[in-house]
């Protein structure tokens, strides 16, 4: 399975879904991102979010650093 392109990438991720893992692509050639389905919800960004409320309340410790959309 070829990565240099979204057709071995997209597989790749599947592959990972079916088996109850998932993955992320952090760094492509545009035309690689562009070519992939949209991914799925991040697994992770809701129990963060929880964690980093309940440790920050107010917000003020790096917003933004973690995940988009959690302060």
């Amino acid at each position: 399975m070829g990565l240099e392109d979204g057709h071995g990438l997209a597989h790749l991720g599947d592959l990972a879904r079916q088996l109850g893992g998932w993955g992320r692509l952090v760094s492509a050639p545009a035309h690689v991102f562009r070519s992939l389905p949209a991914p799925p919800p991040d697994p992770v960004a809701g129990p963060t979010e929880a964690i980093r409320r309940a440790l920050d309340p107010g917000g003020v410790m790096n917003p933004g650093r973690l995940h988009e959309g959690v302060l």
